[in-house]
């Protein structure tokens, strides 16, 4: 069931300036103190800047979970609201970049206690994405990679109990996505199988023309078995066995293009489906962890599944 409201994605717009602290701590450029006690002028500007989008979302992080009936009190009251509190002592551009990191490792202490306190699991999700954000703010790629994934489970876990149609829309969607991958992957594989296939027949169409015989894996032809004409016939036969080889790789590649345009086919509209079944709110958040993903690629690492 999707809801009738129209907010902004602020999950979304998170993960978008997160993505750009995960590439600088790939790339050996600072943004926290875990990689170096002091920040380039620029360092310092992008890891305030992200602070400041994690913050400026918060409201509209609420209101989402509003919309779905979660009670919020345990994320304005709570050692939840303590660590965004953290986070936004850390975002004061004026303080020291060890003082920037202090607080940032103070906003992870609150956020492991309302961890250990939460039991709703689209709540928890929320905890465990900012778990995730702390640790990329502190140049900690690897320590953020299983709180983002535990968020996405967290998250999906909310569908299976909550919103059993959109769980089954999303578990579609992900298996589509697969199968687009698969199909991309293998529609070279189907040539190159196709075409070695038709080498195979057309060499045994030629060993039978000609007489060639196989012994003991070599071609043994034997004496005086070949006369002029049926050599110009072996020329022609292999000839054509080249051209039919080259034609069996085009029909696989036309085959494996087939099969990724079904697949995709399947995916937009599986996709189409979970976003209709689902909440905005908790789209809007797997959307974020997805682009995550995507835009992490190997720097991340991030692999997400409805069993993650």
């Amino acid at each position: 069931m999707s809801d009738g409201k129209q907010v902004q994605p602020p999950w979304f717009n998170v993960s978008r300036a997160m993505i750009k602290a995960v590439i600088a701590n790939a790339g050996g450029v600072a943004t926290g103190a875990l990689i170096s006690p002091t920040l380039s002028p620029m360092a310092t500007a992008t890891l305030t800047n992200v602070l400041n989008v994690v913050l400026e979302s918060q409201d509209a992080q609420l209101e989402q979970l509003e919309l779905i009936q979660v009670d919020t009190r345990a994320l304005v009251q709570g050692p939840y609201n303590t660590g965004m509190t953290w986070l936004g002592e850390a975002a004061d551009p004026h303080i020291s970049d060890e003082d920037r990191s202090k607080f940032i490792e103070k906003a992870i202490e609150k956020f492991m206690d309302a961890h250990g306190q939460e039991h709703n699991p689209f709540r928890k999700a929320q905890v465990e994405y900012q778990l995730g954000n702390c640790w990329v703010l502190l140049g900690n790629n690897t320590r953020a990679r299983p709180w983002y994934l535990r968020a996405h489970k967290s998250a999906v876990n909310y569908l299976r109990e909550q919103e059993k149609p959109a769980y089954e829309a999303y578990e579609n969607y992900r298996q589509s996505e697969r199968d687009v991958a698969r199909f991309e992957s293998s529609g070279e594989n189907v040539s190159c199988s196709v075409g070695c296939g038709f080498l195979i027949i057309g060499y045994l169409v030629a060993v039978s023309i000609t007489g060639i015989e196989i012994i003991s894996g070599r071609e043994v032809i034997a004496p005086n078995s070949l006369d002029p004409s049926i050599e110009w016939l072996l020329l022609l036969v292999l000839f054509a066995v080249g051209i039919v080889a080259i034609s069996g790789r085009a029909i696989g590649r036309a085959v494996g293009k087939l099969r990724r345009k079904q697949a995709e086919r399947a995916y937009n509209q599986a996709q189409k489906k979970f976003k209709e079944e689902s909440p905005t709110s908790v789209y809007d958040f797997i959307r974020a962890l997805e682009y995550l993903q995507i835009e992490g690629g190997d720097v991340l690492d991030l692999e997400l599944s409805p069993s993650t």
